[in-house]
């Protein structure tokens, strides 16, 4: 199946860290999951017939954070509170998918020539939907490019970034989880098969 490649870039990104979400503070994982770059790739060019199967990702800024307070409201008492989202700053990556079936469903539209040309002219285009990088409010820039080009910052470093959530089944309330590792600056995700699986609680996480 044929693979697209695109850049995206953005002030700030919020790919968020369940971890944290039981505090009321929110911290952003270190890099995108892979369940965060296969909504962003949707949002650029989706139709029911497709699925977008993120193969890597290249870092090219620093990983920086920068942390905003936030007013919420608290809803027991009708009054608000204090919060601190610590965001990612300064965001640019290069993005590998690779274009697959979805649901038998559709599958008399599995025209392959019509998606593979219509996804350059979204991303042309800006996307079809607005692009965010983890949140609404973090609004994402994005456009055509070749995997590799260019200088990124992390071109002669590894890193590891330990356990991360990959992605959900919603349809067997679980939850995906997968180790993430950088190799000069790429992060190769990991199949679906490939991942470790936990229940989510009753009702979401």
């Amino acid at each position: 199946m044929p693979r697209v490649c695109y850049e995206v870039r953005g002030q700030y990104a919020l790919f968020t860290n369940p971890m944290t979400k039981t505090g009321g503070d929110l911290h952003s994982y270190p890099v995108p999951t892979y369940s965060a770059v296969a909504g962003l790739t949707e949002s650029i060019y989706w139709k029911p017939t497709i699925q977008w199967k993120p193969l890597r990702i290249r870092i090219l800024n620093p990983i920086r954070y920068q942390a905003r307070s936030k007013l919420l409201p608290v809803f027991k008492t009708g009054g608000k509170d204090l919060a601190y989202y610590s965001y990612l700053s300064d965001v640019c990556y290069q993005i590998e998918v690779q274009l697959a079936w979805g649901s038998g469903r559709y599958a008399s539209a599995r025209k392959l020539a019509k998606h593979y040309e219509s996804k350059p002219r979204c991303l042309r285009r800006g996307g079809n939907l607005p692009v965010y990088l983890g949140t609404a409010e973090c609004f994402a820039y994005v456009r055509p490019c070749l995997f590799g080009d260019g200088n990124g910052y992390y071109d002669t470093v590894d890193m590891d970034f330990g356990i991360m959530v990959h992605s959900r089944d919603f349809e067997k309330n679980e939850v995906r989880l997968a180790p993430c590792r950088m190799h000069q600056g790429v992060i190769r995700f990991p199949d679906q098969k490939e991942c470790i699986t936990r229940k989510s609680r009753a009702g979401g996480d």
